[in-house]
């Protein structure tokens, strides 16, 4: 219920303190816009959906929803506020959905190879094992 009031906290603050002369208002629309779909029913929500509740074999779907889409969404509203045309824009959302999931994948490596904390089934390590996850993470790196 939290996350319910925080975001139209977040719209709301977007659109009462960004002033027109820092971003033109079509700007701001698509990043509210951009927000929206990155935090609605179609992107990270449905990533912790079935993170909660899918099986491990969707730990892909699940690690690109809820971490490659918050790396495209942070990636593209910069894009979007320096005023990126539509090229620019799909070459940062590319960009930012591979970081975000680099940034998770390495995570699991890392946390496997530390014997950190204890990893769902549903992380990269636990489904591919440690080599193939550290091939996915050098594909992501490298931009495949």
């Amino acid at each position: 219920m939290v996350g319910d009031v925080l975001f139209p906290l977040g719209f709301r603050h977007i659109v009462s303190y960004t002033h027109t002369y820092l971003a033109p208002q079509t700007q701001l629309l698509h990043v509210i816009t951009e927000i929206a779909r990155v935090v609605g029913s179609t992107g990270m929500v449905v990533g912790q959906f079935v993170d909660l509740d899918g099986s491990p074999n969707t730990v892909e779907f699940i690690h690109e929803k809820k971490y490659g889409e918050m790396g495209e969404f942070s990636a593209v509203c910069g894009g979007l506020l320096a005023g990126g045309d539509v090229d620019e824009v799909q070459r940062l959302r590319r960009y930012g959905k591979a970081v975000g999931i680099l940034y998770q994948v390495v995570d699991d490596v890392l946390e496997a190879k530390g014997k950190g904390k204890e990893k769902t089934e549903k992380s990269y390590v636990a489904v591919y094992g440690v080599d193939r996850a550290v091939e996915a993470a050098e594909e992501l790196e490298g931009g495949g």
